[in-house]
């Protein structure tokens, strides 16, 4: 086991527990570009992208499982040079760590091989942006999954659905933290195959909360596959704050017993200004942050706004590349 083996607490995680008897069970989709592949016309998925990426994608996964991360896929994703890894779910906060070991892993196996990897949200303005997706689900006190239920609409049971449902409710103000980039904004634009409303989809890849699909007949197997995946995250957001965040607007759904909304959904903001004005505005946020974290925070977005305000796109693009 790795030098992180066991779920550590956190209040979001108690709250959960305490208010619902649920745990969360989550694990980070995470998007990338690597510069070990010669860049040519995209080919979405491409078997040929995994073979011309060489070792970087054996090595990534032996250097998981010898920190005590469990891989569960490696792909070539839709965009030139891009990639995808994710590791197995994790309860609480946990899948966090696993998803920050992975990136840091990803980086030192790319450097080890002269090449880069790259997790900013977009390359380019025009370019195809990398996610960082959270999938998640609930486990009850005995390790049962609950999420799923088979006689309810989109197979949800009552208390996800209610989650869910404050996830969208809020999730305008907490773009602000899970997509806190100038270029997050450049990816969550339309036809980028990213999410512009706040809304909730089964089958849709641009939706920001999306319901995955299960096969198979065996009612005990769908239940554990069943999950459901948030869309609005980068990589420029912390794993730690974004889990938190999210976790504590779907607390907020089942203490309101709030319904997801299917007509109409709200904009996302269209830029960090716009979210950052959001999350003010949200009552509940400077509770959820703590004070002293929520006034930071705030201050400290805004200076990057204030330090990038005369550069183009292109460049601030490039800017996000190098540091992310």
């Amino acid at each position: 086991m790795g030098f992180l083996s066991a779920p550590r607490p956190a209040p979001w995680v108690d709250r959960l527990l305490a208010e619902t008897g649920l745990r969360l069970l989550a694990t980070f989709e995470q998007e990338f570009t690597y510069s070990g592949v010669a860049a040519h016309p995209p080919q979405p998925y491409e078997l040929d992208g995994y073979r011309r990426q060489g070792i970087f994608g054996e090595v990534l996964l032996a250097a998981m499982r010898q920190a005590g991360v469990i891989p569960d896929s490696f792909l070539a994703e839709f965009g030139p040079q891009q990639f995808e890894v994710t590791s197995a779910p994790a309860l609480g906060v946990r899948a966090a760590d696993d998803a920050v070991i992975t990136r840091e892993l990803a980086q030192a196996v790319a450097f080890r091989l002269g090449h880069r990897v790259s997790f900013a949200p977009i390359p380019e303005p025009s370019g195809t942006g990398n996610g960082t997706h959270i999938h998640w689900s609930f486990l009850d006190r005995e390790g049962q999954p609950t999420l799923y239920d088979a006689h309810r609409p989109q197979g949800l049971s009552l208390l996800g659905s209610q989650f869910i449902a404050g996830i969208q409710h809020h999730l305008p103000a907490l773009c602000a933290v899970t997509a806190p980039s100038l270029a997050s904004y450049y990816r969550l634009r339309p036809n980028r195959w990213a999410p512009v409303r706040a809304d909730v989809g089964r089958m849709d890849r641009g939706a920001a909360v999306r319901i995955c699909p299960v096969a198979g007949g065996d009612p005990a197997l769908r239940a554990r596959q069943f999950n459901v995946e948030f869309r609005v995250a980068d990589a420029t957001a912390s794993p730690y704050l974004a889990l938190a965040l999210v976790v504590q607007a779907g607390l907020d759904g089942i203490r309101h017993e709030r319904q997801i909304e299917d007509e109409n959904p709200r904009l996302l903001p269209g830029s960090l200004e716009q979210a950052l004005q959001l999350l003010e505005a949200c009552e509940p946020a400077a509770e959820w942050l703590g004070a002293d974290l929520f006034s930071a925070y705030l201050k400290f977005k805004r200076a990057e706004i204030n330090g990038l305000e005369n550069l183009d796109e292109s460049e601030i693009c490039r800017r996000y590349a190098e540091v992310y």
